[in-house]
């Protein structure tokens, strides 16, 4: 199975291992993210066995997934913007893969696209919600 990690995959879980036969990636942005050492250590380890991939999503969907983020009234950061275009990109392409995170920022675009993604230690949200931005009056 392919799963799509965001940072708190690994940094949410410390039972979180790289399991041999199944194949994980990150974004760039994603894995800047994995400071400490336990959780580099763990990457780093998983890059080297090639367990682990750090793939970047082409540029029309980083741009698609910016626009979604936009239009729907959220702010999520680029690592988390960067793992929702992944996922449309493979999505587009027709892999099977799961995306693993607990934010629900993120969880709630992979829901509204209808990805299959799954929470860590938080769970997964039940429902999917759009903010709508509200003009500031003078």
């Amino acid at each position: 199975m392919l799963y799509v990690l965001d940072a708190s995959a690994i940094l949410n879980d410390f039972s979180f291992s790289f399991i041999l036969g199944n194949q994980y990636v990150v974004t760039s942005a994603v894995f800047a993210e994995l400071k400490d050492m336990r959780s580099r250590n763990l990457a780093d380890n998983a890059l080297q066995r090639e367990t682990l991939k750090i793939i970047e999503p082409e540029k029309q969907f980083s741009e698609k997934a910016e626009q979604m983020v936009e239009k729907h009234g959220f702010e999520i950061s680029k690592a988390d913007i960067s793992i929702l275009a992944l996922a449309m990109e493979l999505r587009e392409k027709h892999k099977k893969f799961e995306v693993v995170t607990d934010d629900y920022s993120l969880q709630n675009f992979l829901k509204l696209l209808k990805i299959q993604f799954s929470g860590v230690i938080h769970g997964r949200i039940c429902k999917a919600r759009s903010l709508k931005k509200k003009q500031k009056q003078c």
